[in-house]
């Protein structure tokens, strides 16, 4: 009986946490990449620490990784600007809502990246998971564009 009702109470609070990480942030037009964070779990291309950074990735065109991460990968695009891919990402088994972004580049030929969990303290490498996901798909399915194609 008690076994139960343990269980029971964890399964609500994951639910109470899943709903708390759906709940819309308020947005601002964001030209660039939110700035690291050491607070919560992300990987992000300007990362002074090197266990959180990841390297940018090849420049792509941004219609073409649009339409990669929502056909292919199920995330939802969440906002967009001339520079700027914001996408919303659920876990699996929780529906925690992650935050992905995309900063596009053209001077450096670059995409910098960042995932970060909205909430909770680790996210048993995720982020890092879920970006390495994105570069595969690009390079199955997309060629990029380099310095000498302009």
């Amino acid at each position: 009986m008690i076994v139960s009702a343990i269980v029971l109470a964890l399964l609500l609070f994951m639910y109470i946490l899943s709903a708390m990480s759906r709940q819309r942030k308020p947005i601002h037009m964001v030209r660039v990449l939110p700035e690291y964070s050491e607070d919560v779990p992300m990987v992000h291309s300007r990362s002074p620490n090197l266990t959180d950074y990841i390297a940018p990735m090849d420049y792509y065109e941004k219609d073409t990784v649009k339409q990669l991460c929502i056909d292919n990968l199920q995330w939802e695009l969440s906002r967009e600007t001339d520079q700027l891919l914001h996408f919303e990402v659920y876990s699996n088994m929780w529906r925690f809502v992650d935050d992905v972004h995309l900063e596009f580049d053209p001077l450096s030929k670059q995409i910098y990246l960042s995932s970060r969990s909205r909430i909770g303290k680790v996210d048993f490498g995720a982020n890092r998971k879920r970006l390495e996901q994105l570069r595969a798909v690009l390079q199955q399915y997309a060629t990029p564009i380099t310095r000498e194609d302009n």
